[in-house]
């Protein structure tokens, strides 16, 4: 192949969206929430995972295929996270597609009140359901020993069930399927600190949302739009090279 047409083709190609989407923009599957406030702790009043193995999340399909480039933990006041979490998506079959420990402290990069990693690039598919669920354990004592009542504990919160109704921004890629699903776990000794156990949280609660993970991604580019494109490019090519 000569250069001319080489390039040619290259230039096709990423006009067409078919290279160089690693350096496209992440778009947040949760752009946007509102919390009432005061939030309330997990593990009070309400029926929320407090346990060492406890994995949190909601599922969901996509109307368009996506990519998914990272998976993220919200960071409440975007100051660090207390302690780390595993975030991973299943697919309908309960598979485990993907995992990551989003890491404690500031370290994790910072993206709409999400702290993210990134993964090996996931396609999902449109007509399926996956899930994506984060590992919520109880967290980790501060100053007295933790057999003490009046100890202190650190923890990292999260939204739940006080997400204002119809205030979560979805991209419009994301239909939300269920969105509280729930893996109670089991409380650990004296407040177990992560990252925990993740497992398939399966059971749905009503009337709220566990909007603890996150995940970003890139919409995959429509494969008949670029091939017409490419072909098209290359035909100007092929008469130029006529001319």
């Amino acid at each position: 192949m000569r250069r001319g047409t080489y390039v040619g083709l290259t230039v096709a190609l990423a006009l067409a969206g078919v290279t160089n989407r690693g350096e496209a923009e992440l778009i947040p599957a949760i752009s946007a929430l509102e919390l009432y406030d005061p939030q309330p702790e997990p593990g009070g009043s309400v029926p929320i995972a407090a346990g060492s193995d406890a994995t949190v999340g909601w599922s969901f399909s996509v109307t368009t295929p996506i990519e998914v480039r990272e998976l993220g933990f919200y960071d409440f006041q975007e100051d660090g996270l207390a302690q780390p979490h595993m975030v991973g998506i299943w697919d309908e079959g309960g598979v485990l597609l993907r995992e990551v420990e989003v890491v404690a402290q500031e370290i994790a990069p910072l993206a709409g009140s999400y702290r993210y990693a990134g993964i090996e690039p996931l396609e999902l598919a449109v007509g399926r359901t996956y899930v994506i669920g984060a590992t919520v354990p109880l967290g980790s004592f501060v100053g007295p020993a933790a057999e003490d009542p009046n100890a202190s504990i650190v923890i990292d919160r999260y939204p739940y069930f006080d997400v204002a109704a119809g205030s979560a921004a979805i991209h419009p890629a994301i239909l939300l399927d269920a969105n509280a699903l729930i893996y109670p776990g089991v409380l650990g000794p004296g407040g177990t600190p992560g990252p925990g156990q993740l497992t398939l949280p399966q059971v749905t609660l009503s009337d709220g949302y566990f909007l603890a993970p996150n995940f970003g991604f890139t919409v995959v580019p429509e494969p008949t739009s670029a091939l017409v494109l490419t072909v098209g490019f290359l035909s100007f090519l092929v008469r130029n090279k006529r001319v």
